[in-house]
């Protein structure tokens, strides 16, 4: 569900979160409309996020085999200080977006979620943050563990869903108002840096 209200200095231009399905520990922030330029290489422990150029324009490792985690999605017009939360994990990254939106689906089969941004075209920075890491393992491993000793597979929710939380953000490498003043004001390019 994107956000439409008024941007502010503390509030994102546009947001979205939910869950987003996680497939052999994988997620992934979609650019649909991107033309495959260079593939994110596989994410793993020790490197839990990757980006590429193209339809793919980050990989997210989980500790999750399969399940699903709560993603907070933002566009900001410039970077804010992170969240007091204790993270697990904190990572930058430069990426390039073809837009017109992009979207967090799932690792393998691209399978949608309620996670889709209007971004337009341009160079950003994503910021992405991580906390639950354990919880979520430990709760993944206890639902392995009973779903081994019970005779008939349960419909029930996953328990260990959305226990792993991302707050991901992104924010162009140009703030908008530079890019404003560019288009109303002449400017002697052989002195911009």
């Amino acid at each position: 569900m994107t956000d439409a209200r008024t941007p502010s200095a503390s509030r994102p231009r546009a947001a979205a979160s939910g869950l987003v399905l996680v497939e052999r520990h994988l997620f992934r922030l979609s650019d649909p409309e991107a033309s495959a330029v260079r593939r994110a290489p596989l994410p793993s422990d020790d490197s839990p996020v990757t980006t590429g150029a193209g339809p793919d324009l980050a990989l997210f490792h989980s500790v999750l085999e399969d399940g699903a985690v709560h993603a907070d999605l933002e566009l900001r017009d410039h970077p804010v200080p992170t969240p007091p939360h204790p993270w697990d994990l904190t990572s930058l990254h430069e990426l390039e977006v073809a837009g017109p939106h992009i979207a967090l689906v799932s690792g393998t089969s691209s399978l949608g979620t309620d996670c889709v941004l209007p971004v337009s075209a341009g160079t950003y920075i994503l910021e992405a943050h991580c906390r639950g890491r354990a919880a979520a393992e430990a709760a993944f491993l206890a639902w392995l563990d009973a779903e081994e000793e019970e005779a008939e597979p349960t419909t029930e929710p996953w328990p260990h869903d959305g226990i792993e939380r991302w707050l991901l953000r992104l924010w162009p490498t140009r703030p908008a108002t530079c890019e404003r003043q560019v288009l109303s004001t002449p400017v002697n390019l052989s002195r911009v840096v």
